[in-house]
C-alpha cells in the first residue's frame, strides 16, 4: 500500500486540481449572474466539491458562500450546507497543540451529539471500543494467528497494544489515540516477530482509507483473509456516522511532515455472504431478542425470538460473532439476510432502535 498507493493519490490529486481549475473558471463566470439559477449554484457546488477533494478548504468555503449568497433551489442549497459542514469538519482533522508520533492518530467526530469539546458518551465510547477491536485484530492478523471467532484476545496481545487517550480537544470532538504504551516505543514486547506500534497504526489507518474510498480490490489485497476482512469491514461500518447524531468521523495520522486524513461519511452496505448456488433467495428482516448462541465446529448460530414467541435460527459467518454479534447479547435486534433452508444467513445485525 506504500509507494503505489501514494502515487495513485498524487495522480488523483493532480487530476482533481486540473478539473478544479476548469470548473472554477466556469463558476466564476456564472457567479456574476445571480439570476442564472440553477446553473449558477450547480456550477459553484461542483467547483466547491472539487476544492474539497483537493484539500483546498478555504477555497471551498468561499465558493459555497458565494453560491448561498444567491438564490439557489432549496435542494441544492441543502447540498451546499452539507458541503460547508464537510469543509468545517476538515479543519477539525488538523492537528493542534502537539505533534503526533508515528504510533499515534487523532480520532474526530462531529454532528448533533457533539458540541465544542463535548460529545455523547455513547457516540464517542462506542467508537473507541470499535477502534480498540480493530487494533487487536490487526495485530493478530499481522502475527498470522488464526482468526479468533470467540473469546477475548490473549493477555500478551491486550497488554502489548493497550490504547491510551489524550484529553479531548475543543474542536468538533477530537482525541489523540496512542497504541502500545503510555510513552512512545519502537516495538511491541511480544514473541514471534510482532509488528511495532507504528506499523499497526499505519495498517489500521491505511485500511480505513481504502474502506472510505470504496476500494474493495485494494482492501482485498491489504487483508487477503476473508474472515479478517469481513470483520474489519463490519467494524468500519459501525465506526461510520449515522448521518444525523454523528455526521462525520475522521482519523488523522502524521509521519514527519506527511499527514494522512481519512473521513468516514457514508456507511457501506454490509458484505454479502452469498449462497454459492446462484439461486434466487428470499431476503428477510426479523426483529427480536438475541437469546441464544452456539458454535459447533466452524458453524456459529444464534437464535432470535420475536415478541410473539416465534424463533428464528441465524447462521453467523466467521468474522462477526465475537466483535459484532456478542455485544448485542439479550438486546432487541434487527437481523437481515437471505433465508436458506429455514436458516437465515446473517448479512446485517443491529439494535432495533438504532
Amino acid at each position: 500500500m506504500g509507494a503505489q498507493s501514494a502515487g495513485k493519490h498524487e495522480a488523483a490529486r493532480k487530476a482533481f486540481l486540473q478539473a478544479l481549475h476548469s470548473e472554477r473558471q466556469a463558476a466564476s463566470s456564472a457567479a456574476k449572474r445571480p439570476s442564472a439559477e440553477p446553473t449558477r449554484s450547480v456550477l459553484l457546488r461542483s467547483a466547491a466539491t472539487l476544492a474539497l477533494r483537493c484539500g483546498e478548504m478555504r477555497e471551498a468555503e468561499r465558493l459555497i458562500a458565494v453560491a448561498l449568497s444567491g438564490n439557489p433551489p432549496e435542494d441544492i442549497a441543502e447540498e451546499l450546507r452539507d458541503l460547508l459542514e464537510e469543509a468545517h469538519f476538515s479543519r477539525h482533522l488538523q492537528i493542534r497543540g502537539r505533534q503526533l508520533q508515528p504510533e499515534e492518530f487523532q480520532l474526530s467526530i462531529s454532528g448533533e451529539d457533539v458540541g465544542f469539546g463535548i460529545a455523547s458518551a455513547d457516540a464517542f465510547l462506542d467508537r473507541i471500543d470499535i477502534t480498540r477491536k480493530m487494533v487487536y485484530r490487526t495485530v493478530e492478523r499481522k502475527m498470522h494467528l488464526p482468526f479468533r471467532d470467540l473469546g477475548a484476545p490473549k493477555k500478551d496481545v491486550r497488554e502489548a497494544v493497550s490504547m491510551y487517550l489524550s484529553m479531548p480537544k475543543a474542536a468538533s470532538f477530537a482525541v489523540t489515540v496512542r497504541v502500545g504504551g503510555p510513552t512512545p516505543q519502537k516495538s511491541l514486547p511480544m514473541e514471534g516477530a510482532p509488528p511495532d506500534a507504528a506499523e499497526i497504526t499505519a495498517d489500521v489507518i491505511g485500511c480505513l482509507d481504502l474502506y472510505s474510498k470504496g476500494d474493495s480490490p485494494g482492501l482485498d489485497l491489504a487483508i487477503p483473509q476473508s474472515d479478517y476482512r469481513r470483520n474489519f469491514s463490519e467494524l468500519a461500518r459501525r465506526l461510520s456516522p449515522d448521518g444525523k447524531r454523528v455526521k462525520f468521523v475522521g482519523f488523522t495520522r502524521c509521519v514527519g511532515t506527511e499527514r494522512r486524513e481519512v473521513r468516514l461519511t457514508v456507511p457501506h452496505a454490509p458484505e454479502e455472504t452469498g449462497t454459492g448456488t446462484g439461486k434466487k433467495v428470499d431476503m428477510v428482516s426479523v426483529n427480536g431478542c438475541l437469546l441464544y448462541a452456539n458454535k459447533l465446529g466452524k458453524k456459529s448460530r444464534i437464535q432470535i425470538q420475536e415478541q410473539n414467541g416465534t424463533t428464528h435460527v441465524v447462521h453467523v459467518p466467521t468474522g462477526m460473532m465475537s466483535d459484532i454479534v456478542k455485544p448485542l447479547w439479550e438486546d432487541t435486534v434487527t437481523v437481515t439476510g437471505p433465508r436458506i433452508g429455514g436458516v437465515i444467513e446473517l448479512q446485517d445485525i443491529k439494535r432495533a432502535d438504532a
